[in-house]
């Protein structure tokens, strides 16, 4: 039962360090999508 704890502990630390990694980047392609809509939007209503 240690061992399975040890391993469940060890998967979600890889986990969540991914996602710690991942993180900014996903944050920064919904910022970039954004902008896009804003300049194609301003673009077509001129």
């Amino acid at each position: 039962m240690n061992t399975f704890m040890d391993n469940l502990v060890g998967m979600l630390l890889v986990l969540a360090v991914l996602g710690l990694v991942a993180l900014p980047s996903l944050i920064g392609l919904v910022h970039e999508r954004r902008v896009d809509r804003q300049i194609r939007a301003s673009s077509l209503a001129r």
